[in-house]
């Protein structure tokens, strides 16, 4: 029993020294000459919890930040966002990368010592629709190149992508049989591989946009069709993207910027779609495929019904002018109240008594008030405000044949009684 003890323990730990050798060519040691952090987000992206051990700490601006001996969360990089994630229980706040470190801080600046055990939660939702998102757009960007739109440029935003795109802007059918041909794609379920190349390495790769200047280079490979230089984390199947459903076209610095629903969003937006067009169908009493003509029909109605509208709301005006007028007894200055109607209207109310009439008005509405005048010789307003203004709380402002403002206090009188007395 001592022997085969024995025998098993030199086994494990000869396989433990190996790994830590591959380990060690892979990874390296970082700036100050450790061995770098375990990126447990590249050699097991589904791992939704580990343990881990603090091998710095550092105190920058108040803010405690830590490295661990493993991590399991991503930093963000390759367009991809950051993960989210505890460590101890502890909310990670924030994620940076410096001299190939990867440093940590918590919520409540918690300060886990140098050689503590740390257990290190995923947010697992977000992680992975990361990954179908991040994949996704690979392959949608691999086939809009396939109809002659080259990637320009990329954002992976919280709820759909953005692709930018060169060339011109596709017809409806074209669009329809690039979105086709993604999802054919992703129901083929091609596997999807990640690897480092070195520099000789990376020439014989028919990589979709040029790498830069890089010793070593992370290649994501969506199955002897798309290769692409990333850092970001993919899925392992074409399978799991789901379904990419694209929404929607626009024109941006001579490109076209395409925009996506991937994954999980993509389940969301169809669900959305079914849902405001079951409350159309609702609302509007008729079937889906109706609704268009529907909503024209009632376009028609409402420009009708508006032109009606606009007509009466002239003959109505038309009628209160000459009503106002007829009721001044000859008075040249006047003042008039109607709360029931809306400001623009006895603003015209008033424009009409000044410009048909040669009345000097005051149109009331509310707190607002409207004054005019045939011409500035006849009541200059502006002036009429600066001197008489303060007194009957009238804060405004205008040009010498008409002012506007607020008017708190409803002294319709007292303004009356002082535009009667008023000489320019």
């Amino acid at each position: 029993m001592n022997l085969i003890s024995s025998a098993e323990n030199i086994k494990r730990a000869a396989s433990d020294l190996i790994s830590k050798s591959i380990f060690l060519c892979k990874y390296g040691k970082n700036a100050a000459g450790m061995l770098m952090t375990e990126k447990l987000y590249y050699t097991e992206p589904y791992l939704k919890s580990c343990s881990a051990v603090v091998k710095q700490s550092k105190i920058i601006q108040d803010k405690f930040w830590f490295s661990l001996d493993r991590s399991l969360l991503y930093p963000g990089g390759g367009g991809q966002s950051a993960d989210q994630g505890k460590i101890n229980g502890k909310k990670v706040q924030e994620i940076k990368v410096e001299e190939n470190e990867i440093w940590y801080h918590l919520e409540g600046n918690d300060q886990p010592e140098s050689g503590a055990p740390c257990e290190v939660e995923l947010e697992w939702p977000r992680r992975y629709y990361n990954m179908q998102q991040h994949t996704g757009q690979h392959l949608l960007s691999y086939v809009l190149e396939e109809y002659g739109f080259r990637t320009v440029s990329v954002h992976l935003g919280e709820k759909y992508t953005l692709i930018e795109v060169d060339g011109g802007l596709p017809g409806q059918d074209q669009l329809a049989d690039i979105e086709d041909k993604a999802n054919r794609l992703i129901r083929e379920a091609q596997p999807v591989k990640n690897y480092f190349v070195s520099r000789d390495e990376i020439a014989q790769l028919p990589l979709r946009k040029p790498a830069g200047d890089w010793k070593n280079l992370r290649i994501v490979e969506i199955e002897k069709m798309d290769y692409s230089a990333c850092g970001g984390i993919h899925v392992g199947n074409t399978a799991e993207i789901g379904y990419i459903k694209i929404s929607g076209l626009e024109k941006i610095r001579g490109n076209i910027r395409v925009q996506a629903f991937i994954g999980a969003r993509a389940d969301e937006y169809i669900r959305s779609l079914a849902a405001w067009e079951n409350a159309l169908k609702q609302e509007l009493q008729t079937e889906p495929a109706k609704i268009i003509s529907r909503i024209e029909m009632l376009k028609s109605d409402i420009s009708r019904t508006t032109k009606q509208m606009q007509f009466y709301r002239k003959e109505y005006i038309d009628s209160q002018v000459i009503k106002i007028a007829a009721e001044t007894g000859g008075n040249k200055r006047l003042i008039f109240r109607r709360d029931d109607l809306p400001t623009e209207d006895v603003m015209e109310i008033a424009r009409q008594l000044s410009g048909e009439h040669k009345l000097v008005a005051v149109g009331l509405c509310g707190d607002r008030f409207y004054l005019t005048a045939p011409s500035p010789e006849h009541f200059d307003t502006v002036k009429f405000l600066n001197e008489k203004g303060r007194d009957l709380e009238l804060k405004g402002g205008g040009t010498p044949g008409f002012a506007q403002g607020i008017s708190p206090l409803k002294n319709d009188e007292l303004i009356y009684q002082e535009i009667t007395k008023f000489k320019n």
